[in-house]
């Protein structure tokens, strides 16, 4: 399949470890088949040093080492006013403060989660200061725009918010390749949103009448049970001899991790966070069958600090207020069920969920309880940009999400919430009584919703489906390359 925008041009790829073997993969056709000059991106110089010599042979125009922010955000002597300048030029061309820039960072942007205060902390950023972190994102700007520049990049493939923001207002193409959060579903980004362009709802599905989600799309399905194991002090005594033997050997090696990490930070986080795990577990004893009969609210909590949530939500990052909010404009005989994401019960800072059980009307669930399910028998689901947003809309629950670029929001029974504010009327709208018309016409137009979601992704069969460390990623089929290929190609066509 040629593609003109495609044929002899210069593309860049990041090279991180879950995508590593089938991005590679994908430079390979591009090079045979469209005559692409082709760069590949490693986080730090010792990546890039050693993929030098084991990559394929006259794959690659050029290696190359991306991260410019850890070492820069160091360096002594920095001039605040002349930081702030060069970070106000960096402001006018990308139309975006740098401090949104730091929502792919879960350290830097640590500060805009509240819910994941207890994240293990790096040593470097906690001592860096105000000119010291522009420093840092102007030189990682600098970096990107003298590549883009130098380099005549017009597609890169991955990265932050950073690049994303930065490809976008050089006039640079951005793709990156995103679970669907549909089964195993994937497709291609335009933009650090996860805008999916070719998400559009058919007239009708035929034969169709409703759309039913049964469990947790893949990848998700497989973290929660990863997670489980955490619990055990087998798993936490086994992790933090891991963790102490990982640390001397980066320091042996003069590996920059351990310079952003405490030893026994490493080493104790594992026992802090199992400790945290039991305390959620504690707090959250309300059981599904509890809520069965109850008239309920369904919010799902996004695990914390998530580089997804933030970036695809940048106007509402404070899960606390949301549930305040919601809790505070209910009316009295409707409750609202919250559950804590489990990859999140250890992350959470102490006392961030007892205080929400101090909402009377608030019910803390079971953490392993059937998010579908909940849905199910809610009245109705608030979020913030959850996935559970995605499957009540499928099967025609109304929902009201606070991310106002939730793709799912094309549909009538799902309203977007700008903000924190007076919630009343959106509350009010979600659970008020609907006909069994409205009713079957809202499940109706949630099948064509799900149709559209298969429509604009594609099956990447085993693909990232059973993660072990980085296993699930590494084994790709040569079907899921065609396939994976065959959608980047497409994407790069001109649209009507």
């Amino acid at each position: 399949m040629q593609n003109p925008k495609l044929t002899g041009s210069s593309i860049a790829f990041l090279l991180t470890p879950f995508r590593q073997s089938l991005y590679e993969a994908l430079a390979v056709r591009l090079k045979q088949e469209h005559g692409c000059s082709l760069h590949a991106y490693f986080a730090t110089e010792m990546e890039a040093s050693r993929y030098s010599e084991t990559s394929p042979p006259d794959l690659w125009s050029s290696i190359n080492a991306w991260d410019k922010l850890t070492g820069s955000i160091t360096k002594a002597g920095v001039s605040l006013d002349k930081e702030i300048e060069r970070a106000q030029e960096f402001e006018a061309l990308l139309g975006e403060t740098i401090n949104r820039m730091t929502f792919s960072n879960r350290q830097l942007g640590r500060g805009y989660s509240p819910g994941g205060a207890c994240y293990p902390r790096a040593q470097i950023y906690e001592e860096a200061g105000y000119a010291n972190f522009l420093h840092a994102y102007n030189t990682q700007l600098s970096f990107w725009q003298r590549e883009f520049e130098e380099k005549s990049i017009s597609l890169i493939i991955d990265g932050d918010v950073l690049v994303a923001a930065l490809a976008r207002s050089m006039g640079v193409q951005f793709r990156r390749i995103i679970g669907a959060r549909y089964k195993n579903n994937w497709f291609w980004s335009v933009d650090e949103y996860q805008t999916n362009p070719d998400l559009v709802l058919p007239d009708s599905v035929e034969g169709e009448e409703s759309a039913e989600i049964t469990q947790a799309y893949a990848t998700s399905s497989l973290r929660v049970s990863k997670h489980a194991r955490k619990a055990s002090l087998f798993y936490s005594l086994k992790t933090s001899i891991r963790s102490a033997i990982n640390y001397a050997y980066w320091r042996l090696i003069g590996a920059d991790r351990y310079k952003n990490l405490t030893f026994w930070g490493l080493v104790l986080s594992p026992y802090r966070e199992r400790s945290r795990f039991w305390d959620a577990m504690r707090l959250s004893d309300t059981t599904l069958d509890e809520v069965r009969d109850r008239r309920f609210v369904y919010f799902p909590m996004h695990k914390e600090p998530e580089t997804s949530f933030t970036t695809r939500s940048p106007n509402v990052t404070d899960q606390l207020a949301v549930i305040i909010a919601l809790s505070r404009d209910l009316p009295a005989g409707v409750q609202l069920v919250v559950k804590e994401n489990i990859i999140s019960t250890g992350q959470r800072p102490k006392g961030y969920l007892k205080q929400i059980k101090d909402l009377k009307n608030v019910v803390l669930i079971d953490p392993y309880a059937s998010s579908v399910e909940l849905i199910k028998n809610s009245l109705g689901v608030a979020t913030i940009t959850g996935t559970a947003g995605m499957e009540a809309a499928i099967m025609g629950k109304p929902v009201i999400v606070f991310a106002e670029k939730a793709p799912y929001a094309i549909l009538d029974h799902v309203r977007v919430v700008s903000g924190v504010g007076d919630v009343r009327q959106d509350l009010a709208w979600l659970i008020a009584a609907r006909t069994e018309e409205q009713r079957d016409e809202a499940k109706r137009n949630g099948a064509r919703y799900e149709a559209a979601v298969r429509n604009a992704s594609f099956d990447m069969e085993d693909y990232g489906a059973k993660i072990v460390g980085t296993k699930g990623f590494q084994q790709v089929k040569k079907s899921v390359v065609d396939k994976s290929f065959d959608a980047l190609v497409r994407s790069m066509a001109p649209r009507a």
